[in-house]
């Protein structure tokens, strides 16, 4: 499928202590490359990378649910959550057309009761991609 672009979800049991491979991405969700991955309530969300892809995997049950896609790309990009909030920040947003807006500042927020992502007021303070995000307790 390319050298990037995978659809294939590998899990560390620890105990025993060995990689093994889950469900693979659905079809009707799609394969991506330079997508974001986070753990929230006892799942493991994917979203952004360049088919702005967005699903939800349930470990125990072995399956993705297909959610909501990101406005924009954010291939490249981090996700973090904070205060049981997720957040996508910036990352590689060209769309093919407009080469100007191809590292954005952009922040998005999921909005896991409506499975919406909404584009936030608030941005980076530059335009970043290939970086990394991490929610400090207390601050």
């Amino acid at each position: 499928e390319g050298d990037c672009i995978t659809r294939s979800l590998q899990m560390y049991d620890t105990t025993t202590i060995k990689w093994e491979y889950r469900a693979p991405l659905p079809d009707d969700i799609g394969a991506t490359c330079g997508a974001q991955a986070i753990a929230i309530n006892d799942s493991m969300l994917v979203a952004g990378g360049y088919s702005r892809i967005c699903a939800n995997y349930l470990p125990t049950t072995n399956t993705w649910v297909k959610m909501s896609e990101p406005n924009l790309h954010h291939q490249y990009g981090s996700m973090v959550v904070c205060d049981c909030r997720v957040f996508i920040l910036g990352g590689d947003c060209n769309d093919g057309e407009n080469e100007e807006q191809r590292v954005s500042p952009a922040v998005e927020e999921f909005d896991f009761e409506n499975n919406q992502w909404i584009l936030s007021d608030i941005k980076l303070p530059m335009g970043l991609y290939l970086h990394h995000a991490v929610s400090l307790e207390g601050m």
